[in-house]
C-alpha cells in the first residue's frame, strides 16, 4: 500500500503526492478522489470555521456554568447545545474517518493528525 514510510511530511498530504502511488483499481481512484475533495479550498475553510464555532460553543458552556459545574440553563437550551455538539462531533469525525481513508498510514504518520484524532474522540 502507498504511503506506509514513516516520518512523512505534512506536504505529502496532497492528491497530487499521491497520484503517483496508487494503482488503477476504483478503490484507489476513489481514495485520490476523497483526497482531492479534502482539499478544495472551501471545504478547509468550512472545517476551519467549524473548529472556530465549536470553540465558541465549548466557551458558551463554560460560561453558562455555576461554580459547582452545574448549567444554568434551561432543558430547552441544553438539549440545543447538545444537539450542536453532536452534529459537530460527527462532522469532526467524518473528516477524519475520509481522510485516513484518502491519505491511509501518511495521515496516521503525522502526530499532530493523531492527536486531532484523540481530541475529536
Amino acid at each position: 500500500e502507498w504511503g506506509t514510510r514513516s516520518g512523512c511530511e505534512i506536504a505529502e498530504l496532497s492528491s497530487n503526492a499521491l497520484v503517483d502511488r496508487v494503482g488503477t483499481s476504483g478503490y484507489a481512484r476513489a481514495r485520490l478522489q476523497v483526497a482531492r475533495l479534502m482539499e478544495v479550498p472551501s471545504v478547509e475553510r468550512g472545517i476551519v470555521a467549524l473548529v472556530l464555532g465549536y470553540t465558541i460553543l465549548v466557551f458558551v458552556q463554560m460560561l453558562t456554568m455555576d461554580e459547582d459545574g452545574v448549567s444554568r440553563l434551561n432543558s430547552q437550551q441544553e438539549r440545543i447545545i447538545a444537539a450542536a455538539d453532536l452534529s459537530v462531533l460527527s462532522i469532526f469525525l467524518a473528516e477524519i474517518l475520509l481522510k485516513i481513508f484518502a491519505y491511509g498510514s501518511v495521515y496516521l504518520a503525522n502526530p499532530l493528525h493523531l492527536v486531532d484524532a484523540a481530541f475529536v474522540a
